[in-house]
Parts: C-alpha cells; sequence; structure tokens
C-alpha cells in the first residue's frame, strides 16, 4: 500500500533533497539494467521465472516513475516558493509602519 507523507525542509535544501532522489533512482535503473534484465533474459525458458523477474522489473520501474513525479512536483512548488520570494520582498516593521500612517 502506498501512502503520501509531508517532509519539511528549508527551502535552499530542496535541490540537494530532490538530487538525492534522483541520485536513488538512477542507481535502480542501473540495477534494472544490468542485473534484473540478464537475469530475465536468462530465464525465458522457465515461464514462472520469467514472468517473476519481468513483475519485479516493472515494480522498480513504477518504482522509479512514481519519484520522478514526486521530483518534478517538489521542484514545480520550489519555483513557485523561490519565484514568490522575487516578486514579494520582505516588509520590514518600519515599511509596515510608514504604510500604516499612509492609510490613516
Amino acid at each position: 500500500m502506498k501512502v503520501k507523507i509531508t517532509h519539511t525542509i528549508d527551502l535552499d535544501e530542496v535541490p540537494s533533497f530532490v538530487q538525492d532522489i534522483l541520485s536513488e533512482c538512477g542507481e535502480t535503473l542501473r540495477a534494472c539494467a544490468s542485473h534484473r534484465y540478464k537475469s530475465m533474459v536468462g530465464g525465458i525458458t522457465n515461464f514462472e521465472k520469467f514472468t517473476h523477474r519481468l513483475n519485479q522489473l516493472r515494480a522498480d520501474l513504477a518504482s522509479v516513475d512514481n519519484k520522478l513525479e514526486e521530483c518534478a512536483n517538489i521542484m514545480n512548488g520550489y519555483n513557485s516558493a523561490t519565484s514568490e520570494n522575487l516578486e514579494d520582498p520582505p516588509v520590514s516593521a518600519e515599511d509596515s509602519e510608514i504604510v500604516g500612517e499612509n492609510n490613516e
């Protein structure tokens, strides 16, 4: 069963967090390409073994796909957050007093 979780990190840590996930995906893909694929080709004569390995390969690839989608979603949020920070500079206490005086 898959569940969604929330993970809170500092905004400046997001790119390295995503990079770690991408590295994990790369390792899984390398394992799929080398070990599982080669052992699958050698097991075509044994139907049960072949289908088991094929299903495992498909599950691993689906897991990578899910992680890549998560990376895209995280980076979309990161892009939105960093764009908002550029558009709306922080208001200092002095600036807010000036705004308040002008509205009275």
